[in-house]
């Protein structure tokens, strides 16, 4: 599973762009990008676990409820984060072009996302549904 491995790049490359850039610069990166992912990926996620109770497939192995997955919204959503403050890094002089996607960076998050859904499914620790509304929190 990748999606907690990517906590460390991002909070290195987020520390790079506030040192590189400065606190106030480099806060017009960071900040939105840790807001959301407090508010929506981890708060709207578990406010969605509790509200729906859906079991999981394999409920032997997993105690808590199945959608959405988790593990699929933190991998889209830091993936995107990774992808935005790299760019920050790379060329600071475009500095509102890191908010612009490409198709290679939309190809980068989806490749992510799917390898963890992929893993999640194979596990039984999610049905499909759980990892589509996973990666559509992750995307929010």
């Amino acid at each position: 599973n990748i999606a907690p491995l990517l906590g460390a790049p991002c909070t290195l490359s987020a520390g790079l762009v506030l040192a590189k850039q400065g606190p106030e610069r480099g806060a017009k990166t960071v900040a939105p990008l840790v807001a959301t992912y407090a508010a929506f990926v981890q708060g709207l996620g578990f406010i969605l676990k509790d509200a729906t109770h859906r079991a999981r497939p394999d409920q032997l192995h997993h105690a808590s409820f199945s959608f959405p997955s988790s593990h699929t919204a933190t991998a889209v959503y830091l993936s995107g984060a990774l992808a935005v403050l790299l760019a920050a890094l790379a060329d600071e002089e475009r500095s509102a072009d890191v908010w612009r996607w490409d198709a290679r960076r939309v190809g980068g998050v989806a490749t992510c996302g799917l390898a963890v859904a992929t893993g999640r499914l194979l596990t039984e620790s999610h049905w499909l549904s759980d990892t589509v509304g996973g990666a559509a929190l992750g995307v929010a």
